[in-house]
């Protein structure tokens, strides 16, 4: 059996340093934003222009009862007030992300510059309760890339 396969058994997410055990899935998307360059009298693209660049982060979480995302640091405390509310947002601090093969005890890919965008529990009958979080980031590197 090939030993250079990633699995999900073998790959450790850490956010901010602190392992990420109980996720059970993560994605990481990074897009390049074209744009088409459209012209009078002509249906098609005359080019597409590259006009941003982008980095999301899902992680799909299992729901540990006092071990929520705010008591581990990763989601922003609530305020009582509209001013505390907005402080709490606009402080709270960017996160890292890495993946590690356990294997080989080496990087996989980083996310730099994480902030947390929205978060969704998820119950259902005679299921585990997940909290299913995205994230945004400003930059991915894989091991193909100069940044890890």
């Amino acid at each position: 059996m090939p030993q250079n396969i990633l699995t999900g058994g073998r790959c450790r997410l850490l956010l901010d340093g602190k392992r990420m055990g109980w996720a059970f899935g993560v994605t990481v998307g990074e897009d390049i934003v074209q744009e088409p360059v459209n012209v009078i009298d002509n249906l098609m693209p005359a080019e597409f222009e590259i006009t941003g660049y982008q980095v999301t982060l899902q992680a799909n979480i299992y729901r540990v009862p006092k071990k929520d995302l705010v008591a581990s640091e990763l989601w922003p405390k609530s305020g009582r007030t509209p001013e505390e509310v907005r402080r709490m947002l606009l402080d709270f601090p960017e996160l890292a992300a890495e993946m590690w093969d356990t294997y080989t005890s080496t990087p996989v890919g980083k996310i730099y510059r994480v902030k947390p965008r929205s978060r969704n529990i998820a119950v259902q009958a005679r299921g585990l309760v997940s909290n299913n979080c995205q994230f945004t980031a400003i930059q991915y590197a894989d091991e193909g890339t100069s940044g890890i």
